[in-house]
């Protein structure tokens, strides 16, 4: 996803963490612009990660990409503050950069 990212001389990756934790304690330090998360992630899910930023600072766009997007997850991220869902297997390679400018546009 970092590659996908950084072809896009208009958006920039300030940070990269390995666990839902660690990805929160960085969100604080950093203080981005918008979040791309995982949901599969050890310690704190995308989920959990997610509501606890949003918590944090309820205005910054988060994005979650995953393996299988449904319906129910689609509205579990949304109640958590979740901008958008994509799902790996959707052509991650072409919606993620406009799903992030789109989010980042709001």
């Amino acid at each position: 996803m970092r590659s996908l990212i950084e072809r896009n001389p208009k958006l920039e990756v300030c940070g990269e963490a390995e666990n839902g934790q660690i990805a929160v304690e960085m969100f604080q330090q950093l203080q981005p612009d918008l979040v791309v998360l995982d949901f599969s992630m050890p310690i704190k899910n995308g989920l959990q990660a997610a509501q606890e930023m949003s918590t944090l600072h309820p205005g910054i766009p988060l994005l979650m990409v995953t393996m299988f997007r449904s319906e129910q997850l689609t509205k579990e991220a949304q109640k958590v503050g979740i901008g958008s869902v994509l799902s790996k297997g959707d052509n991650l390679s072409s919606n993620l950069v406009s799903t992030i400018e789109h989010l980042a546009s709001k």
